[in-house]
Formats: C-alpha cells, sequence, structure tokens
C-alpha cells in the first residue's frame, strides 16, 4: 500500500471514528459486530464511503424517515447558491459538467473539426458581452416588433394572449445577449419568482449558451475529453440486465394478461436499439433520420430517453465504484427511464413509437386501478416547504410510476448480479451490506435543497414529487428495502398498505 493511500485511509477513518464512534483496538478498526468481514480499501472505496458517511445523519431511525436519514448530513453541509433556488447532486453535477465544458470551449487546437472551432467561436463571440449585447438587443427587438405585428387568426383577446406570451418566451431566452438593464430586470424577477439574489458568472452563461445550442458538438468535446470507452461498455451492459430484469418482472404481476405482457416484453426489448446503428462522420443528414427514427421507435419523441456521459461519474456510475452503488445510483435511472415507456402516458405508444393501443381491456382497466393507489399515495405527502400544500398525485403520476419501477427492477438486477459473481466487499466505516449500500446510494442520488418561493411554484406545476418524496414514496412501496433494513410492519417506512405498478 503506497504512503498517499495509507494517509488517506487513516485520514478518512478517524473522521468517521469521531462522527459514528467506531473505537480502535491494537488490531485496527473495531466495528459493532465483530465478524470478520472483507473491507474494501481501495481509494475509490474510501472515497466512496466517506461521500456516503459525509451525506448520512446517523442520528434519525432509517424506518421512521429514510430520506432524512441518507441525505440529512448533505442538507447541514451544503448552502443554496444565491444564483439558484435549486440545488442538489444534479445540480453540482452539472456546475462541474460546465467546468470541463468552459475548459475545452477556452483550449485553441489546430486539429479541431470544423463544428468543434464553431463552437468556440460561439463561445468566445458570446463572452465579448459589450459587443453580444448590442448585436442581442438588435436582433431581440426586431422579432418583439414582428410578433406584434402578427396577422390575427384567433379571437383579439386570445391573439394578444399568444403574442404576449411569445415576445415573453424570446425575451427570457435571450436576456443573457441584452444589455445589462435588462439583466437586472430579470434578476428582479427570480427574486420575486425563485428567491435568488444573484445572477450566474457570464462564462456559465456562455457554456449553457453554446451547449443549448450545438450541444452535439458540445458534448462530444465532453466525451473526447472525459469519457472512457469502458464506461461506455458498461453502462450498456447495465442497460441489457435491467432491461432482462424488466422482462422477468412482468411475470410477477397478476393484474396483466398474457396478451399484454407480450407487447410489454417486445417494447422493454426494444429500448435502446439504437446501438446497431452504423454512424458516419462524413454523413450527417444520412446518418440524422434513421438515428431519430431509432429513438422515436422507444416511445415518442416527448418521452426521448438519452443517457448524458456528464451523469456517468459518482454518486451514479463508476467503473471501479461497487456495484452495489453503480445500480443504485446510474441503474436506477436507466429502470426509471424504461418505465416511462410504460407510465399513463407512454404506455399508449407500441414499441415502434405508434400511438396505438396494445393492451386488453382487462389490463387497461388494471392498470388505471394500480395508478390510482400511487395517486393517492404521492396525494398525502405534505409539503412543509411549500406552506404545507399536498404533492399532485395525478401531475407527478408519470414520474412517480417510473421512480417506483425504476428502483424496483434496478434491485431486482442487482440481486441477479449478485447471485452471478457473489456478494461484495463492504465498505470501511459502513456497518451496511451489500443491499443497504444500494437503497442508500439511491436515495442519495435526490439529496437536494430548495427555497420556499421554489417550493411553491413547483408543487403547482413540477411533473415530478418533491425530492424527498421520490425517496419515501419508492420505499414505502418496496418490501425488499424494508426487509434490507428491518423496518417492522407498520413503521412510516413500511406502512400496511403498498402501491406498485410494475
Amino acid at each position: 500500500m503506497s504512503c498517499a493511500l495509507a494517509g488517506l485511509i487513516v485520514l478518512y477513518t478517524s473522521a468517521l471514528r469521531e462522527r459514528f464512534n467506531i473505537n480502535e483496538s491494537s488490531k485496527g478498526l473495531k466495528y459493532r459486530s465483530k465478524a470478520d468481514r472483507n473491507i474494501c480499501t481501495t481509494p475509490q472505496c474510501v472515497t466512496a464511503a466517506a461521500r456516503l458517511l459525509q451525506n448520512m445523519d446517523p442520528s434519525v431511525e432509517p424506518c421512521q424517515d429514510f430520506y432524512q436519514y441518507a441525505c440529512g448530513g448533505w442538507i447541514e453541509r451544503h448552502v443554496i447558491p444565491e444564483t439558484s433556488s435549486l440545488h442538489s447532486v444534479f445540480n453540482i453535477l452539472r456546475d462541474e459538467l460546465e467546468i470541463v465544458l468552459k475548459g475545452v470551449l477556452e483550449m485553441e487546437s489546430k486539429d479541431d473539426r470544423e463544428a468543434f472551432k464553431k463552437a468556440k467561436t460561439l463561445y468566445s463571440s458570446c463572452m465579448n458581452e459589450s459587443e453580444y449585447a448590442l448585436l442581442g438587443s438588435t436582433y431581440t427587438l426586431y422579432y418583439i416588433v414582428e410578433l406584434h405585428s402578427m396577422s390575427y387568426t384567433y379571437t383579439c383577446d386570445l391573439c394578444r394572449t399568444l403574442q404576449n406570451y411569445l415576445a415573453w418566451m424570446l425575451i427570457m431566452e435571450r436576456v443573457s445577449s441584452m444589455s445589462r438593464r435588462f439583466k437586472d430586470m430579470r434578476a428582479h424577477y427570480r427574486k420575486a419568482l425563485h428567491g435568488t439574489t444573484v445572477e450566474e458568472v457570464r462564462w456559465r452563461d456562455c457554456v449553457r449558451y453554446v451547449q443549448g445550442n450545438m450541444e452535439n458538438a458540445v458534448g462530444a468535446l465532453y466525451v473526447r475529453e472525459t469519457f472512457s470507452g469502458n464506461s461506455k461498455r458498461m453502462v450498456r451492459e447495465l442497460i441489457k440486465k435491467i432491461q432482462e430484469a424488466y422482462v422477468e418482472t412482468l411475470e410477477e404481476l397478476s393484474w396483466m394478461d398474457e396478451q399484454s405482457k407480450e407487447k410489454a416484453r417486445e417494447k422493454v426489448r426494444f429500448v435502446f436499439s439504437c446501438d446497431k446503428i452504423s454512424i458516419s462522420k462524413t454523413h450527417f443528414l444520412v446518418n440524422y433520420p434513421g438515428i431519430m427514427l431509432n429513438f422515436i421507435s422507444f416511445y415518442a419523441s416527448i418521452f426521448l430517453s438519452v443517457f448524458p456521459a456528464g451523469i456517468l461519474q459518482p454518486p451514479f456510475f463508476s467503473e471501479k465504484q461497487l456495484q452495489a452503488l453503480n445500480f443504485g445510483g446510474i441503474g436506477m435511472v436507466i429502470g426509471h427511464e424504461i418505465t416511462h415507456g410504460f407510465d399513463d402516458q407512454g404506455r399508449n405508444f407500441d414499441k415502434d413509437g405508434n400511438m396505438y393501443n396494445w393492451w386488453s381491456n382487462f389490463s387497461a382497466e388494471r392498470f388505471e386501478d394500480q395508478s390510482k393507489c400511487m395517486v393517492e399515495q404521492y396525494g398525502k405527502f405534505s409539503w412543509k416547504l411549500a406552506g404545507g400544500q399536498n404533492v399532485s398525485g395525478i401531475t407527478t403520476l408519470g414520474e412517480n410510476i417510473a421512480d417506483n419501477g425504476g428502483v424496483r427492477q434496478a434491485y431486482k438486477a442487482y440481486m441477479k448480479w449478485v447471485e452471478r459473481e457473489g456478494e461484495e466487499p463492504r465498505l470501511p466505516g459502513l456497518e451496511m451490506d451489500h443491499k443497504q449500500l444500494f437503497f442508500l446510494n439511491f436515495a442519495q442520488v435526490w439529496c437536494g435543497a430548495c427555497r420556499p418561493e421554489y417550493a411553491i411554484q413547483s408543487i403547482k406545476t413540477d411533473p415530478h414529487s418533491p425530492l424527498e418524496y421520490r425517496v419515501l414514496g419508492s420505499l414505502q412501496n418496496f418490501e425488499a428495502f424494508s426487509e434490507a433494513f428491518h423496518c417492522a410492519r407498520g413503521t412510516p417506512m413500511n406502512p400496511e398498505e403498498k402501491c406498485r405498478v410494475w
């Protein structure tokens, strides 16, 4: 073991002892259970253990409130930036991604492809704030005039509403390219609506602008800089394992008849079939229609599922972290996106992306019954930060179905992996087995905090449940979680009544 690794382990285990009251004997660490353990002490395992422990609040009983147990430490340590109304694990990954993109967009290279050169030129132009504001204001003013001179097709009141809406959307989209006066007005608007008090630094605005307008080129730059081919292979294998688990899970469903199950199997197996496409660098227009056709064949373009390379890092994924964490992280995301093909909207499309009723009357009626249970369950969640307003079980139904199905399929796929490969070693300082680590990492993916202004807005409009209820709702419905953490029947995390769609 190198001196650096030894020092790292000493540093982390010292912190763990202090927080979790782990005693030390002459032979090393002494855990609460004296049984011999196979402990993983690689740098990646030590880092993962430290992250998991820092994010937790061990004073909370997991069977009472698993979200607070898993994320209480994260919430305590993180302050919502003045530029944001929501701060979460996803936001942190996005911020880190943008730092990488800033570096690659500012890096000059004579060997760049034409698309890369254009992306870097666009970024450089955006950073020239004075010139950019002059040109942007002229462009925006021109189109506002054009919008207000539109011919009337509908009634006068409706036309004026549409004009105002289009003008508003255009202005909000273009404010970053306008003068300081407009940005100050936007700042006041955002403070009132979202509670933010500071605008983003210029380079972040420019990175997002280039990313939004040249996403393929920027994505290729990022992948070239950070993403290894082995990670892509591992994620493809994860997708395949979760597809297989999904097909097997269909056999457990008593509410669905065999005719509908067979159609569902076909659809699951057809997901991500774009792997078979051969892509040429020199024939974009030949590639593009075929690629889009294959993507649409998943479940219509509005449900397009693409796993960006930016999410393939801890806590979601790492080549060298335990598979319990990978399945609980990116595995859950994959399962979530597959399940969207069978939620209250995605179920209306067949495997080719056509709107087609492939359900028997019996299965369709039972689906509605199963969904109603989930609507009622989530509708009882009262969000204190939003003034005690209840979550809309109807608005959030599609995402709740996907959350519940995603964690269930990922767990099933992981348990099949354990059957083949054997149990994984434990992490240092964590008195948890592989099943518990799966659920802990699943929960910590959703760690986050938001401002009251954001909560009041999002509970009315967001199709997702608040972060804490995405965790609580999914795990309350999952017997395997209660078994892993030994939650007695009737405790908050193991209620008598459970809901299940997929």
